[in-house]
């Protein structure tokens, strides 16, 4: 009776994150941002004014753009819906579209697909705003946002550990595969299953395979089981947090990795506080003249912190021969609850040629500390250039005794993993 109380609850959690998500994803199919390229606002205005003046000599100057002007640029569907030019008054001014699509085709095809220097839409001067979605300039870790979601490029893979991401419109959605169970301490290797996410910037829809791909990487550990399953994620403005649910029902004898000693998460809890804050390490002036500065061991940037708490229910048992799994125990408060908190830092982003700032330098690190299990990983990711990055990450988990004082008593080490971190950006 009580589990089945969790599960509609769980499930009623699910509909009401799905919600959120099918809400979120409707308006981020309104995309709108603005150019603070002044290169590009030339190359857009001069040859505009050019035909404006051309049909009108006599124009009033209010209604003719400056170069100088911000320029904000909504879409509708797949194409431009206006163009407006914001005055340092704070007066909009609407483009003709019929001027626009006499412009140069290279021109046009470059302002939709964002090729020049672009951010997301200031909401004092267009007066929009949804809550929940920190995508503006003023929100405290836009920067870490920027990275790990609102980065530019199509397609992200790390062969290594199994991350693929496709942006198919970057800032609007994106399908994300991904191994291992990182949000609860067991990444990589350390896991058996496999995720599919289904994303706005907001929330994350996914789905749980029973598929180990083969990875690079080193270590000694007993996994995770794969199940079937899926859940929901959120991570709004100071608030976050995961629920999904799993099934073992599919599990083979032979596709077990210890039949005798399985174990699997049967579902998981998470609600967080997170914060992002300037880093800024100055470093030790070399003499008391006050010489120039040492170089910091970390660059500019921004760090955010999340702290919580996490509930994943573990369940213990064997898989017979006849691929039925026989659960022995079920993982108890002391075994399932933890407090967990994760670090995060990207580094300032800057312009290496072309038009895509990226940050040079990741690094994270994350520990789950419960009362009989501690798991913590971490890692780093070094970019070469816009496309091409490397790194490293660890992760460990702390063993569970599982029938205590009982003669099948049964010491479950999950164990280490190192993998090398190998990321391209297309």
């Amino acid at each position: 009776m009580r589990s089945q109380r969790i599960k509609t609850s769980i499930l009623n959690y699910n509909f009401i994150l799905l919600i959120i998500f099918s809400q979120t994803f409707a308006l981020s199919q309104k995309l709108s941002w603005r150019c603070i390229d002044k290169n590009f606002q030339a190359k857009l205005i001069e040859p505009y004014v050019d035909i404006l003046l051309e049909e009108n000599p006599n124009i009033e100057d209010k209604l003719i753009p400056s170069e100088d002007d911000g320029l904000i640029i909504k879409l509708k569907g797949e194409n431009i819906d206006s163009i407006s030019s914001i005055k340092d008054n704070g007066r909009e001014l609407v483009l003709r579209m019929d001027i626009y699509d006499r412009l140069d085709q290279e021109i046009k095809d470059k302002l939709l697909k964002r090729k020049y220097n672009w951010d997301h839409i200031d909401p004092d001067a267009v007066k929009f705003r949804t809550r929940g979605r920190n995508v503006f300039k003023f929100s405290d870790h836009k920067t870490i946002r920027d990275y790990s979601w609102w980065i530019r490029n199509l397609l992200t893979a790390n062969p290594f550990l199994h991350t693929y991401t496709l942006r198919p419109e970057p800032g609007v959605y994106s399908i994300m595969f991904k191994q291992g169970d990182e949000e609860i301490g067991y990444p990589s290797i350390l896991s058996k299953n496999s995720r599919i996410f289904i994303s706005t910037e907001p929330t994350k829809v996914f789905l749980n395979i029973p598929w180990e791909p083969k990875s690079v990487s080193y270590g000694d550990v007993h996994p995770l089981e794969s199940t079937m399953g899926g859940g929901v994620s959120f991570d709004m403005d100071d608030l976050g947090g995961i629920v999904s649910f799993n099934s073992i029902e599919r599990l083979t004898y032979e596709a077990a990795f210890n039949p005798n000693h399985a174990v699997y998460n049967n579902w998981t809890g998470i609600i967080y506080w997170n914060n992002s804050s300037r880093l800024d390490l100055d470093g030790d002036p070399e003499n008391s003249k006050g010489f120039k500065l040492r170089n910091p061991w970390l660059p500019k940037g921004t760090q955010r912190v999340l702290a919580g708490v996490a509930y994943a229910k573990l369940v213990y048992g064997k898989v017979d021969s006849t691929d039925s799994f026989i659960p022995l125990e079920i993982s108890d408060f002391a075994k399932s609850f933890s407090v967990f908190m994760n670090w995060t830092f990207v580094s300032e982003p800057e312009r290496f040629g072309g038009y895509n700032d990226y940050s040079k330098l990741k690094i994270y690190s994350q520990m789950h500390y419960g009362g009989e299990n501690i798991r913590f990983n971490m890692g780093f990711l070094r970019s070469l250039n816009s496309s091409l990055a490397f790194g490293l990450n660890i992760g460990w988990a702390g063993s569970i005794t599982f029938l205590e004082g009982q003669e099948d008593q049964y010491i479950w080490k999950p164990g280490f993993v190192i993998s090398p971190n190998f990321t391209l950006r297309f």
